[in-house]
């Protein structure tokens, strides 16, 4: 211990469990030790090592949501970033110029998503920062490697995929009701993606989003349209939808504009044959 070193007790210690490689670097930050040679030539064998069985995200990921924001834990993932460990995920991960900048960003948005009460998985947020800049396939394999499953994969899969880049320039502009069919379709993780990568007018408008417009719904109720005369059924939802397109957009504001809106919308859809 006086010595500062991280040692480990055998050669083929990280091999056997490479979940120590998470423990050295949390007792490395905590301690201030640094990997002696053998600590090195152990990570390096691991790192080779093919026959490393697939091990849960639990572990692995850069876990402890309450810890997330502290600066001890982001040099934990920076030491992690610096021995290659995440190549354990997938043999081609690489770390690029902006990954330690994406994490910075990563433990930004959740001090400001608490502060603005927005629900953020902060394990998800950090796995989505680390796989942000890496190929769409070494992605996919990352995650099915740490079996994550369910909700969480496509949440992370969205974020991390290019997509978000299709639509980036509708952030930018403040196109409301793109922001709301893009979250539709792809989730918040496309959402959390693009403000990774996006600037101060793309991140003011997504934190916008996330904190009021995706809650955001209509003055008016099922019944209500259906008084205004649209036909029970599938209409009333996409009656709905558009009012609420609206009011996103600031061009409906009270009931009486909303039962207005619905009247025109129903002269559209006649015209077009849409009333069945």
């Amino acid at each position: 211990m006086a010595a500062r070193r991280l040692r480990v007790l055998h050669p083929l210690s990280l091999v056997e469990d490479p979940t120590r490689i998470w423990r050295g670097a949390r007792y490395a930050g905590a301690l201030r030790l640094r990997p002696d040679a053998g600590f090195e030539r152990a990570l390096a064998l691991a790192l080779r090592w093919e026959r490393i069985p697939p091990f849960p995200g639990s572990v692995s990921m850069p876990n402890t949501r309450s810890s997330w924001t502290r600066p001890s834990h982001g040099a934990r993932v920076g030491l992690l970033l610096g021995w290659g460990a995440f190549r354990l995920w997938d043999a081609s991960y690489r770390v690029t110029a902006h990954s330690r900048a994406r994490l910075a960003s990563a433990r930004l948005f959740l001090r400001g998503a608490r502060g603005a009460r927005i629900t953020v998985d902060s394990a998800e947020l950090a796995l989505l920062a680390l796989l942000f800049d890496q190929s769409r396939p070494v992605a996919d394999r990352c995650v099915r490697r740490l079996a994550v499953a369910g909700g969480a994969a496509a949440r992370i899969d969205a974020g991390a995929a290019a997509t978000w880049r299709d639509v980036s320039s509708r952030w930018a502009r403040g196109d409301r009701v793109a922001w709301r069919k893009c979250s539709g379709r792809f989730g918040e993780g496309l959402a959390f993606g693009a403000w990774l990568a996006g600037g101060r007018v793309v991140r003011r408008h997504i934190e916008w989003f996330l904190r009021e417009g995706r809650a955001g719904r209509p003055l008016s109720s099922g019944d209500d349209v259906v008084a205004a005369g649209v036909p029970r059924g599938p209409l009333v939802g996409q009656a709905l939808a558009h009012l609420r397109d609206l009011s996103l957009d600031g061009r409906v504001r009270t009931i009486e504009e909303e039962r207005a809106a619905v009247a025109e919308w129903m002269k559209g859809m006649a015209t077009k044959g849409d009333l069945g």
